[in-house]
């Protein structure tokens, strides 16, 4: 969803919200209801705002129950100096950020992760798989940052975890490209996903490796194939995909 300056400062009003009410992780926001009176806005307009900070990974909508600060607020002070544009370049940069940090976060994820967490994860790919089924783009985006979100917990590294937050932030962006695709290809994606869980149950390094950049090469290939967006030779030569024709002027 894109933010515009009246999104953009709704949200700063909500997070001013959070830290005046001494919201922890885990607890929950004020009502729907009471949220807009205290923005002084509609309240379909506090659910575009909750929806945002749900996409990016601050909060969780629990149906029935409310909406729960997900992050400590202070990791997200300079949120608005990430936010998402809608162009070709923010999709590029959020897939090579990927190529490059979550093969090595899921080899040693793989090294430290306990069997509460691998149940977590496949738990995480249940969800995914009806969101994809239903093409639930808040879900799909929700669960994908929630896999990445328990490997980086499971390395107990807090740079690590700090660096998987930040890559949630343009993370909808992609997704809603994907929507577009046709279901053949949104299941490769999934199978990727699916694979990879099998290798961390196998504590199969290179395997998860393997599987987490096949992840990454596979979206790169479905963005190349459908939009025309393209990215650096050295992802094409992985996938060992003939793009010579690509170029890195999106």
């Amino acid at each position: 969803m894109e933010i515009n300056g009246k999104k953009s400062s709704l949200i700063n009003e909500i997070f001013s919200i959070i830290k005046k009410e001494k919201i922890l992780p885990g607890q929950s926001l004020p009502a729907e209801r009471k949220l807009a009176a205290m923005l002084d806005v509609s309240r379909n307009t506090v659910r575009e705002i909750i929806r945002i900070l749900e996409e990016r990974g601050i909060v969780e909508v629990q149906q029935g129950s409310g909406c729960y600060l997900k992050k400590d607020i202070m990791d997200y002070e300079g949120w608005n100096e990430m936010r998402p544009f809608r162009n070709p370049e923010t999709i590029k940069n959020q897939l090579e950020a990927r190529f490059i940090l979550t093969p090595g976060l899921g080899a040693l994820a793989m090294e430290c992760i306990d069997e509460r967490n691998i149940k977590r994860l496949e738990e995480t790919l249940i969800r995914l798989g009806r969101a994809i089924i239903d093409r639930n783009i808040t879900n799909i985006i929700k669960e994908d940052n929630y896999f990445r979100e328990i490997l980086a917990e499971s390395t107990g590294n807090q740079v690590l975890m700090m660096m998987t937050k930040q890559l949630e932030l343009n993370n909808h962006l992609v997704w809603e490209a994907f929507t577009r695709f046709p279901e053949e290809g949104m299941n490769k994606i999934f199978a990727c996903f699916v694979q990879t869980l099998n290798a961390i149950r196998s504590r199969d390094i290179d395997q998860v490796k393997h599987f987490i950049e096949n992840n990454v090469f596979t979206m790169c290939e479905l963005l190349t194939e459908f939009t025309g967006i393209t990215f650096h030779e050295q992802i094409y030569r992985s996938i060992k995909i003939d793009y010579s024709g690509a170029t890195d002027d999106e």
